[in-house]
């Protein structure tokens, strides 16, 4: 959802990922904990392995998505 809420389109949810996932590749290595936003203001602790493998997954998801609707 955006500030408005209204759902994100695919082009915008792609960039979104597309972000976290320069984030996540660029940030701190030895960082090995990240957090996750949980709905509201909850964050909970996330591996950065596994936070990598979820964003590589859903951008691969969006990518096919957008090419489908093309």
């Amino acid at each position: 959802m955006n500030t408005r809420g209204r759902p994100l389109s695919v082009e915008q949810q792609l960039h979104v990922q597309q972000v976290l996932h320069s984030e996540l590749t660029q940030g701190k290595p030895n960082q090995a904990v990240v957090y996750e936003r949980f709905g509201g203001n909850v964050f909970l602790p996330v591996s950065r392995d596994s936070a990598l493998r979820t964003c590589e997954e859903k951008l691969v998801q969006l990518e096919k998505c957008l090419e489908r609707s093309k």
